[in-house]
């Protein structure tokens, strides 16, 4: 069996903070109530959902945060910027 465990403790930011503070300086520059939905996740929701396409075939704004390898606590520090 093998565990794994961080060798660091969460910051802040999460664990993946270097992708979590570039995605929330972009989120940053959106104008306040301009989005209808927020995408959280790993890198299978970062390949999958796409704003772009939503928008243009539901009309529905959105912003893809997911990050490779995100982690709970990566979630949870985007989660808390954003509200």
């Amino acid at each position: 069996m093998i565990i794994q465990i961080p060798f660091y403790k969460g910051q802040e930011y999460g664990y993946q903070y270097k992708h979590v503070t570039t995605k929330l300086k972009y989120l940053s520059m959106e104008n306040d109530n301009s989005i209808d939905v927020i995408f959280l996740g790993d890198s299978e929701g970062k390949a999958s959902f796409d704003p772009v396409t939503l928008f243009h075939n539901q009309g529905i704004s959105s912003y893809n945060l997911c990050t490779n390898f995100q982690w709970s606590l990566d979630t949870l520090a985007l989660t808390k910027k954003m509200y």
